[in-house]
């Protein structure tokens, strides 16, 4: 389920005793999908449609016949209902009857933004519903149909990126929707507007990435995706972020991604053949880190994110050809440093020369990197502390 739509429906599953019509369905709602989430861990396909249904059958027995005389409160829970069951309807491969509770939330939705024309929060949901139809539609085979949700989906993401540009969801949902975009043009055999939007989604989505030093800032969201099997704001951005980089190189091919970097992966076997690990080793290659010619910078950052997040080995770079680096360039290998230690792997550094460290006193190598000679040393420690395990 999106994280979006999570956060909308955070009442729904941890909202007070119904003490009135509008919270008597909201714990009913609660109970309901609470039931259809443990079906669908437990892989009971059979069960988790049945609650599905009758979930459906509720819904559609508090639709209202004058939306106008309905409740602001009643509108959104049912909006929420609707939304919730589109995404599990197009995840167990039912596109139509997913596009059909699409529809029914947008309706609530229009009406919800007639009373409140300023509410981001509105628009975000119709992104939202915007996009899960566009997947539907291409999972059916209407491309161009699919494109034209999309475009609507950047036009609601766009709008609050310009109302509330610290919506960090926001702007990692607006880099998810590009990516679609590029996709559909993919299919479309329109590779140029393909590249355009995948570029986009790459450049929003890498800012994001490194704009966000925590991957969640919110521990109630955190603990309830957790819950409802879904991945904070950091990981739902990588996630995108992969999936743009794969559509790309299908467009450009390999060689284009690693502009600045070689990567290779190594994996190191125990003599006595009871144990072996996997290093990614990335050469730098370049002799000055910094964003001259403008762009270069971002370029490398690209070659990092996509080798060191779309695996989890121990990671080891190589700094030999490097002389100096400028602050922006040092900002970045904090943040990547950050974010490798915030998935348990230590950054390896060899080849740091005495110029490099002079140059850069705010990286403490020493303290922050485990920094080693060479590649050989790397090898002989790593037997060296598991030969006796």
């Amino acid at each position: 389920m999106p994280f979006r739509i999570i956060s909308k429906l955070r009442n729904l599953f941890a909202g007070p005793a119904s003490s009135s019509p509008s919270e008597d369905r909201q714990a009913q709602l609660r109970q309901r999908f609470g039931l259809l989430y443990a079906h669908n861990s437990r892989g009971d396909a059979a069960a988790a449609k049945t609650e599905s249904d009758q979930i459906e059958r509720l819904l559609d027995s508090w639709y209202p016949s004058d939306p106008d005389s309905a409740s602001g409160g009643d509108l959104i829970i049912l909006a929420n209902g609707y939304m919730a069951l589109a995404q599990v309807r197009r995840e167990t491969d039912q596109p139509e009857a997913s596009i059909a509770h699409s529809d029914k939330a947008t309706e609530i939705l229009n009406q919800l933004r007639s009373r409140a024309p300023g509410d981001m929060e509105t628009h975000g949901d119709l992104a939202a519903c915007c996009n899960s139809r566009g997947l539907c539609l291409s999972a059916l085979g209407r491309k161009e149909d699919a494109l034209h949700q999309y475009r609507q989906a950047v036009a609601h993401r766009e709008e609050i990126r310009k109302q509330q540009p610290g919506d960090e969801l926001n702007v990692v949902y607006l880099g998810g929707v590009y990516c679609n975009m590029g996709q559909a043009e993919m299919r479309l055999e329109n590779p140029d507007a393909a590249l355009r939007h995948l570029e986009t989604s790459i450049d929003i989505l890498t800012g994001s990435i490194q704009g966000c030093d925590c991957g969640c800032r919110d521990a109630l969201d955190a603990q309830l995706a957790a819950q409802l099997g879904s991945a904070p704001p950091v990981r739902t951005a990588l996630s995108f972020l992969n999936n743009a980089l794969i559509s790309r190189e299908s467009i450009l091919g390999p060689e284009a991604l690693l502009k600045h970097t070689s990567q290779t992966t190594m994996t190191i076997e125990r003599s006595d053949g009871h144990g072996k690990m996997d290093f990614v080793i990335v050469i730098i290659d370049c002799e000055s880190i910094s964003d001259d010619p403008p762009g270069r910078l971002n370029e490398l950052r690209l070659d990092l994110l996509q080798g060191l997040f779309t695996n989890f080995h121990p990671v080891v770079f190589d700094f030999s050809r490097v002389r100096s680096m400028d602050q922006a360039a040092i900002k970045l290998f904090r943040h990547i440093r950050s974010q490798l230690v915030g998935s348990r792997r230590w950054p390896i550094v060899i080849g740091l020369t005495e110029e490099l460290a002079r140059a850069t006193p705010e990286m403490r190598w020493h303290d922050d990197f485990d920094c080693q000679d060479s590649i050989e040393g790397v090898i002989q420690n790593y037997i060296s502390e598991h030969e006796d395990t």
